[in-house]
């Protein structure tokens, strides 16, 4: 019955739930005392990751080197272009953030490294910024005056930023004075200027921060890094290698994992970086050509880029930087490594360049992230996908027309695509990511709903059951259904590539309905073919 598919699923949601607790305290911790566990709990719900932990351990530690055997025994020249080193942040543990600088500077050949900057997209670990709001009726006009002169004389400029009520604005002294500290000081043993520093008086989000960071290297090559990565040696000279020879050229490292309780560093295996059709990114199995080679060391031809990468500054801004129409996150990888590809550049990882990457527990953005990275998606749809945006919207469930969304004006970047005489996005999908999915046989898509009681919808129910329910109506990936022109009703995600499990069915089975692959159904001739009557 509906009410028990209700019943049976809030239990499973309630089971399913996270605990922050947990997720720290699961590998990590048992000997830690009560008051340090509250300590490193309350870090952990703050940063996403142990940050009590990373305080403890060595800002120059040794990490496995993960690199292709051979990689080791490869020679470069000497005569390389130097490198703007971009690190972007918001909200990062003092110690993870210098600890990305000081692998850098450890781990890069000097001569090649010409700076550092480092963007803070206004961190909102600082003390408060003071908005100072004084409550009076019938006071006399020289104590008022005595109040205020007396809050400007003896509160911190930095820190008063108006008297009435504003936006509370939290700043922290960690970030601000230590990490100043510390730039001065390394500053002093390189040269003025070598590491930079940019603060946002407002918070512009990660796609616009890297612009900002953009702005202000002066160095042939750009880097643009996360703050909370771990450099392994010989990572810088593969990538300029593979820049000098091609300037169009856009590289990523591989990326090992550093995790976010225990902070061991997991080696992740070879990949290509590329994305769903929601646009979010994910790693993929590298091409078969390349497997062909049976050489490790060879560039991995990728689709789209996970986020940090390299590029010659000049072609970045020639291809059109990032598009700062995004807001805060997500979308902007995906987006640049469409670009490159269907204007005539290329993007590739490399084995032999590898780097360690904090993956968080939670982002310290937004908590709505998806909003975001559904507006940004759609920009991209319009964009630069032709008749694919369907597929965009489709695994939004947005409708194609009317989608209430304000994606902002897209009028300068199709301009950028028609001046840069960009190849069609049919021609991506055929030469750089064949193994994406295509749903062109898709006629309807939304949410199927009960009707006798209209807040319950089909959805797919606890994974591994493959038994659909009906549950309360949320919006949510597992409720989306696609109608397909052969009558078939799949439910939930799209599946993104044809690696990935066939998409899921709803399939008769005369006991009641099931969920099972699309593919399995139709060669056990199952019952998978749905009627609409009006």
């Amino acid at each position: 019955t509906p009410q028990k598919d209700v019943d049976a699923a809030s239990s499973y949601a309630a089971d399913s739930a996270s605990d922050p607790a947990s997720l720290l305290f699961h590998h990590w911790g048992h000997d830690l005392g009560p008051e340090s566990r509250r300590v490193a709990l309350k870090k952990f719900r703050y940063y996403g990751y142990n940050s009590y932990l990373s305080d403890r351990i060595s800002l120059t530690r040794s990490i496995p080197d993960f690199r292709p055997d051979s990689c080791r025994n490869m020679t470069y020249s000497s005569d390389f272009p130097q490198l703007s080193l971009i690190f972007i942040f918001v909200n990062e543990a003092l110690s993870v953030l210098l600890r990305s600088i000081h692998t850098a500077i450890q781990r890069t050949p000097s001569h090649l490294l010409k700076e550092i900057i480092l963007v803070d997209d206004h961190s909102n670990s600082y003390f408060p910024q003071l908005s100072l709001i004084f409550i009076f009726v019938n006071e006399a006009l020289s104590v008022l005056l005595r109040s205020i002169h007396t809050a400007i004389q003896r509160t911190p400029s930095h820190l008063l930023k108006e008297i009435i009520l504003v936006d509370d604005h939290s700043n922290s002294w960690e970030l601000r004075d230590h990490l100043q500290s510390f730039v001065e000081e390394t500053n002093a043993q390189h040269s003025p200027g070598f590491i930079k520093v940019v603060r946002h008086d407002k918070q512009e989000g990660l796609i616009r921060s890297r612009v900002s960071g953009w702005r202000i290297a002066s160095a042939p090559v750009i880097a643009l890094f996360d703050a909370h990565v771990e450099f392994n040696t010989g990572w810088t000279e593969p990538i300029l290698q593979r820049i000098k020879e091609d300037r169009t050229r856009v590289v990523s490292p591989s990326f090992d994992n550093i995790k976010f309780d225990t902070f061991e560093i997991e080696e992740y295996p070879l990949s290509a970086q590329g994305f769903d059709w929601e646009l979010w990114c994910r790693y993929l199995n590298p091409p078969k050509s390349w497997w062909a080679q049976r050489n490790h060391t060879a560039p991995i031809r990728s689709p789209a880029l996970i986020g940090c990468f390299v590029a010659d500054r000049k072609y970045f801004e020639e291809i059109g930087l990032l598009d700062e129409g995004m807001e805060i996150y997500g979308g902007e990888n995906v987006e640049l490594g469409i670009r490159v590809w269907q204007c005539g550049g290329s993007v590739e990882v490399l084995p032999c360049s590898r780097i360690a990457h904090i993956e968080r527990a939670h982002k310290p953005y937004t908590e709505n992230l998806a909003a975001h990275v559904r507006r940004n998606a759609l920009r991209v749809a319009e964009v630069w996908m032709d008749q694919y945006k369907s597929h965009v919207y489709m695994a939004w469930n947005i409708p194609l027309q009317n989608s209430g969304i304000d994606i902002g004006d897209i009028s300068e970047r199709k301009a950028l695509r028609s001046r840069l005489q960009c190849r069609p996005f049919s021609w991506f999908l055929s030469n750089i990511y064949p193994e994406l999915r295509s749903y062109n046989g898709i006629v309807a898509y939304g949410v199927l709903k009960n009707s006798l009681r209209d807040n319950l919808c089909l959805d797919q129910g606890p994974d591994g059951d493959n038994i659909p329910i009906m549950y309360l109506c949320h919006g949510m990936t597992p409720q989306n259904v696609y109608y397909t022109s052969s009558q078939q009703l799949q439910l939930g995600v799209l599946s993104p590539t044809i690696d990935d499990d066939d998409n899921k069915c709803l399939v008769d089975v005369n006991s009641r309905p099931r969920l099972l692959e699309c593919s399995y159904a139709a060669t056990k001739h199952m019952k998978l073919t749905w009627a609409f009557t009006q």
